[in-house]
């Protein structure tokens, strides 16, 4: 059955392939089943051109760190794959322990992947157009010269687990940041960044942007109780609208809002580490966002998705007949886009 799946999967990944694939699944022993397929970075890495994909599969072994100085587009299969139904029949991820964008790499799109060794996610020197969707990330750091500009970063559909910052000392400026339908614990970015931040849940820590900073930020949700832990722009400010926090820190102009914790998510005890801050049916959060979308992570047009799965046909369930008829074997699978 392993060998029928790891076929299906390929099979989809070429079918929804738009350039050259490399594969990278350091499971094999025996790499040679297929061309451009490797079982470690470094040979996946070199065998990719500027502007190619390279699919990880979900391994018991992390791939280590790693450095990316051109285009790619790097997808995993995705994050808390054991805890959520219906994501992957396979529910190893594809871990990596620190992932380092450097330059040469704008315009890369990094998605699906567990960065979960305690450095987490990189951004060095000076690069733009960077996309970072649907991962588990330790953390993200912008670490490059002081001043140095970075443009049109999107975070989107990710879980932090600690903050997204800069290194210490670095007082860089983030010009046009999207942040959107993310959890994070916190954000902490310098004076004259500008951008949007929306959909997001806070868990904690900081909400920090610097009152010279230009944000529209809106549809979020801040659990952290400590006053003292939020600065951005003046207040009130019409770009800083229908959010929602525990301690009146929006204010309660422009459809922000004050509401305890208790009253806004599922209380279903069995609920995973992302889905357990599903909005609860009587949540004040529910159709309270902008243009009667739902406030947080899971509102808006591009919702963020349980387990972080990428946006291709996952099989979740597969099984067969028991039994062989010559060279046949029927087999049964479910797909969830």
């Amino acid at each position: 059955m392993k060998k029928v799946f790891t076929s299906l999967f390929v099979a989809f990944l070429v079918i929804n392939a738009q350039a050259k694939i490399v594969y990278l699944n350091n499971n094999l022993e025996n790499p040679k089943i297929s061309e451009n397929l490797y079982t470690n970075w470094a040979d996946a890495y070199a065998a990719a051109s500027v502007g190619d994909t390279i699919y990880v599969v979900g391994s018991n072994f992390d791939y280590g760190r790693i450095t990316i100085e051109k285009k790619l587009t790097v997808i995993g299969p995705g994050y808390f794959l054991e805890g959520n139904t219906q994501t992957q029949v396979d529910k190893k991820e594809a871990m990596f322990n620190q992932v380092t964008l450097k330059e040469g790499s704008d315009g890369t799109l990094i998605k699906g992947l567990s960065i979960n060794g305690g450095y987490g996610l990189d951004i060095s020197d000076q690069i733009d157009d960077i996309t970072i969707e649907n991962n588990y990330c330790y953390d993200i750091t912008f670490n490059f010269r002081p001043q140095d500009i970075y443009n049109n970063i999107s975070i989107k559909k990710c879980f932090i687990k600690s903050n997204l910052s800069m290194a210490s000392g670095y007082d860089v400026v983030l010009s046009n940041l999207t942040l959107t339908n993310n959890f994070i614990n916190g954000v902490s970015i310098e004076d004259g960044s500008t951008g949007i931040v929306s959909r997001n849940l806070f868990l904690g820590n900081d909400l920090k942007m610097g009152t010279s900073s230009s944000f529209e930020i809106t549809d979020n949700i801040f659990l952290n109780d400590n006053v003292n832990s939020f600065t951005i722009q003046n207040l009130p400010d019409a770009s800083v609208h229908n959010n929602i926090s525990l301690t009146g820190a929006f204010g309660d102009a422009n459809g922000n809002m004050t509401a305890p914790q208790s009253t806004l998510f599922t209380t279903d005890e069995n609920a995973t580490t992302d889905g357990q801050y599903m909005l609860s049916e009587s949540s004040p959060a529910k159709g309270a966002g902008t243009n009667g979308t739902d406030i947080g992570p899971f509102g808006g047009p591009d919702p963020y998705r349980l387990s972080g799965l990428p946006d291709l046909p996952n099989i979740y369930e597969l099984s067969t007949g028991g039994f062989v008829s010559g060279d046949e074997m029927p087999v049964q699978i479910k797909i969830k886009q």
